[in-house]
């Protein structure tokens, strides 16, 4: 389950959209049975909105706003057990919610140039908080990609310091990498380089 856009702006109505397959073969699950609701309809006997996945095994609905600070889900019946019409059976379920917020993130390392194989510190803060979330730092490689060369845990203050070993004498391109989580949308930095000598 996915929403669009994300982070959602105040006010404006967003896409819930469901995809399912089958892990077996890999290929979609077209005409599937959904069941759809939120908020209490997701723990307790509250509703609940039938449909059907299409061709590609998708399916997709708007929400308003109004919607967006409650838990979405989504499941596959099963069939109830006789006289037990409630906990319904789920042959698999998903819940979650739009996120409203993005993280932002700094990153300024302890000196632009160092002897290659020693480490420089890197040094930020991140908003929104989330103590103990885990960051990496990446560096550019050669081929073009970006690679994790190490991690760190924010501080409860939203601060957090990672640690970048240029291992040659040459300039390094890095970033920090936030990831997303059910809070907010994941961000990476501003590139930074740091110069082996």
């Amino acid at each position: 389950m996915t929403f669009a856009p994300e982070p959602l702006p105040k006010g404006k109505s967003f896409t819930q959209r469901i995809r399912a397959w089958d892990t077996t073969t890999g290929k979609p699950w077209a005409n599937l049975p959904l069941r759809l609701s939120s908020d209490n309809g997701c723990a307790e006997p509250a509703g609940f909105d039938s449909v059907r996945t299409r061709a590609d095994g998708t399916y997709q609905r708007t929400l308003s706003a109004a919607e967006a600070p409650v838990p979405q889900c989504a499941w596959v019946p099963g069939v109830d057990q006789p006289t037990m019409p409630f906990p319904q059976t789920m042959i698999t379920a998903i819940n979650n919610h739009v996120r409203t917020e993005r993280y932002a993130v700094t990153a300024t390392p302890a000196a632009k140039t160092a002897e290659s194989g020693t480490t420089v510190a890197v040094n930020g803060n991140v908003r929104p908080v989330q103590k103990g979330k885990v960051l990496q730092l990446h560096r550019l490689y050669a081929d073009k990609t970006w690679r994790k060369v190490s991690t760190a845990r924010m501080r409860d203050s939203g601060r957090y310091t990672l640690a970048a070993t240029p291992p040659g004498k040459v300039t390094y391109s890095y970033r920090v990498y936030v990831p997303g989580d059910d809070r907010a949308v994941g961000t990476i930095s501003k590139t930074f380089t740091i110069r082996g000598t």
